[in-house]
């Protein structure tokens, strides 16, 4: 089963951790329903775990209409430390969408060294299934597909056979030119501006060919970053309670939820950590080429607040070639408590968006 993400956005995924459908607790309440279910793997580095599920609206706007079933894990704080509120992890990779065993995703979590928990001690950690995930799992794009992934620079790596199988004809067949990458169709040569046109030509073959092979096409259109945004505020309500704060840590395609979940919701913002801002609406209605200009203002004003407020902090640590290519998260984390760039990526975003009079895109 092909992952709705690959096809329509780049929005970002977060981790799925499976649960067990037998209930524990349950909340009897209209949608946003909350229930505990047993996890998997009860405990993790000594720490019991806790699982649950939350059913939301398909449609946000029509909560009769169905519902959908999003998965979370969270590992609580320590025994006798003070609580505050829950810290909502996206890794930020939108094909880490799969389900698999909280012990993988945990350890995959810490291997930032560890730099979460002491800076968090008093928050749940919580990852959480994304929406385009939990819709998908309800499409298939070939009969009797089963879709892998792994951790992967390359966001199709380890695809299934039938997936590589329809991206390989299409390359010989309709664009007529010998495949540039290897068996798990990582790029076996620099791409260049006639690669980027072939790729967007067969992914939006690849987007027909779900449209049409799919039971039930009808589950597509319930995918997007707004309603993926109001899951997760209904998920605050549910484990901190309504009108909590929304703590949200992640990067890369991750941003692109909090950009949204900071101009939709910013009364109930609280501390929120992204490495690459977004303006939602340009995000979604404007070509690329397009936003790249106010990109790179954002980009240097956002450098220019860091500098007046004390760049020698240390939490912009740089790394890859060239070396000033993106934040490494683990250093970000690491300071952002006593840091200003969230604040300062915040107040640019904000300005930029009163200027351009969308300021009203909360009532989405």
């Amino acid at each position: 089963m092909f992952s709705l993400a690959k096809l329509v956005s780049y929005s970002t995924l977060a981790v799925a951790v499976l649960a067990s459908e037998d209930s524990q607790t349950l909340l009897q309440s209209a949608l946003p329903r909350h229930q505990y279910v047993d996890c998997e793997n009860d405990i993790w580095g000594g720490r019991i775990l806790e699982c649950g599920q939350l059913e939301v609206p398909l449609d946000w706007k029509n909560p009769a209409g169905g519902s959908v079933t999003l998965n979370y894990t969270s590992l609580p704080v320590k025994r006798r430390a003070p609580r505050k509120g829950t810290l909502f992890m996206h890794l930020g990779h939108e094909y880490l969408g799969r389900t698999f065993d909280p012990e993988h995703a945990l350890n995959m979590m810490f291997s930032l060294g560890g730099d979460l928990e002491r800076i968090a001690p008093e928050y749940d950690i919580v990852m959480w299934t994304y929406r385009n995930t939990a819709v998908s799992q309800r499409t298939e794009c070939f009969p009797d597909n089963k879709e892998n992934f792994s951790y992967s620079s390359n966001p199709y790596a380890a695809l299934n056979n039938a997936t590589v199988a329809f991206y390989n004809t299409t390359f010989r067949s309709d664009l007529l030119r010998e495949l540039p990458w290897d068996g798990e169709m990582a790029w076996s040569e620099t791409q260049g501006p006639q690669d980027v046109k072939d790729m967007l030509r067969a992914q939006e073959k690849m987007v027909a060919q779900c449209l049409n092979a799919s039971p039930d096409r009808d589950m597509f259109k319930y995918g997007g970053t707004a309603a993926s945004v109001r899951d997760l505020v209904a998920l605050a309500d549910a484990l901190d309670g309504p009108g909590s704060p929304v703590n949200l840590w992640t990067r890369h395609h991750g941003s692109i939820l909090a950009s949204h979940l900071l101009t939709m919701f910013p009364e109930r913002v609280g501390r929120v950590v992204m490495d690459d801002p977004v303006d939602p609406i340009a995000y979604q209605e404007r070509p690329s080429h397009l936003q790249w200009s106010s990109e790179v203002a954002i980009a240097n004003n956002t450098l220019a607040r860091i500098q007046q407020h004390g760049g020698s902090t240390g939490y912009m640590h740089f790394f890859g070639r060239p070396g000033i290519d993106e934040v490494h998260f683990g250093q970000v984390i690491g300071h952002t408590r006593r840091s200003r760039l969230s604040t300062d990526h915040t107040e640019e975003r904000k300005r930029l968006l009163v200027e351009s009079g969308r300021a009203g895109f909360q009532d989405i």
